[in-house]
Parts: structure tokens; C-alpha cells; sequence
């Protein structure tokens, strides 16, 4: 199982049955809600979880909460020793994801695997549950333990906040809050690392989105 998962297999089974629940929910109800206030709560969403995540008190007490299911950032064959390494790494990994265009041209399938289930069977309390697990678990073998934590808590709220105000208001915050974090990355890495540091990990595994 962790094999599967942890390779591009899994990738394209998330691509596949996002996609087909994408073009069978738009078909099927002809729904295009949109709201641009909504669009911008998705990002604060994104924003405040964020923040609050990073709290080091967390990663103090928890620190099995920075492990990866999938094992990924190694440096010259061996674990990451410092962490400015650390950082770096998983900066530089980030970054690495955000080039693949592939990653941008099929993110909406995320929210077609997370949401449109939830969107057939009724939005409440016990369906965004099952959207907050499926979000966090399609991004497992890019993301660490907390990453994904913060990212069913993002899903669970978006799920309650946001998917009555249309699945097309959910796909557009989710573009913005990704391009920004990418953006903040970028700055991140220009201004506050070594180049020396920041380049000697990256990833090389296509993203799930």
C-alpha cells in the first residue's frame, strides 16, 4: 500500500476520478454559482490555518507531526542534519511541485475527488468529514503529517463555508490560495536563504496537485 501511494501511480487514479466526478457533476446540474467573496474567505482560510500550524510550539511538542508518510527530503543519501536543511528542503520541494504544469492544469480534480461527493450526498457536519480525509490523503505523498492535518482542516472549513456558495467558487479560491503560497515561497526563498542551502534538495516526484 505505502508503495502505491507513494508513487505516480496514485497521481493518475486521483486525476481519473477527480475528473470524471468533475464533468459528471458540471453536466449533470449545470451549476457555474460563483462568488468572489467567498473566493477571497477561501483565502483567509488558507491564511489562518496556515499561520496557526506553524506555530513552533507545535512541531516542540509533536515533532512526529514533520514526518512524511512517503519519506522524502534526503540529503546526499542521508537524513537532513540542520534545519536550515530541513527548511530548505521543504521549500525547495514545494517550489519543485509548482513547476509542473500538470500540477496546475489538474488541481480543480482535487476538489472534484474532496467536494463533488459531498455535493451529491448532502453538505453537513459528518459529509465534510469525509472531504477533509480524502483532501488530506490525496496529498500524502507530497505533504507532510501536519501540512496535511492543516489541509483537512482547510477542506472540512471550505466544505461548511464555502461549497453552498457553488463548487466553481471553491475551485477558483483554491487556484488563488495555491498561486499565493507559491508566490510567498518564492519571496521566502530569495530573501531568506542560502542558495547553497536552498538547492540541494528538490523533488522529482510528479504531484498529486
Amino acid at each position: 500500500m505505502t508503495r502505491f501511494i507513494c508513487t505516480y501511480k496514485i497521481s493518475w487514479l486521483v486525476r481519473a476520478v477527480g475528473s470524471s466526478l468533475l464533468v459528471y457533476y458540471f453536466l449533470t446540474t449545470r451549476s457555474f454559482d460563483f462568488s468572489i467573496g467567498f473566493v477571497l474567505l477561501y483565502f483567509v482560510l488558507g491564511l489562518v490555518i496556515g499561520l496557526l500550524l506553524s506555530s513552533e510550539r507545535i512541531t516542540k511538542y509533536y515533532p512526529v507531526l514533520n514526518n512524511y508518510y512517503c519519506n522524502r527530503f534526503r540529503s546526499n543519501g542521508g537524513p537532513l542534519q540542520t534545519e536550515d536543511e530541513y527548511f530548505a528542503s521543504k521549500i525547495n520541494h514545494t517550489l519543485s511541485l509548482a513547476k509542473h504544469k500538470a500540477a496546475w492544469l489538474f488541481l480543480p480534480v482535487e476538489d472534484g475527488l474532496a467536494f463533488v461527493p459531498v455535493l451529491i450526498l448532502g453538505i453537513n457536519p459528518y459529509t465534510a468529514i469525509i472531504s477533509g480525509l480524502i483532501f488530506a490523503f490525496i496529498h500524502i505523498n507530497n505533504y507532510s503529517y501536519l501540512e496535511c492535518i492543516g489541509k483537512f482542516i482547510i477542506a472540512y472549513l471550505v466544505c461548511i463555508l464555502l461549497l453552498p456558495y457553488g463548487l466553481l467558487t471553491v475551485i477558483v479560491g483554491h487556484y488563488i490560495n495555491d498561486i499565493i503560497a507559491v508566490l510567498v515561497l518564492k519571496f521566502i526563498a530569495v530573501k531568506h536563504m542560502p542558495n547553497n542551502t536552498l538547492n540541494q534538495t528538490g523533488a522529482k516526484d510528479t504531484p498529486s496537485g
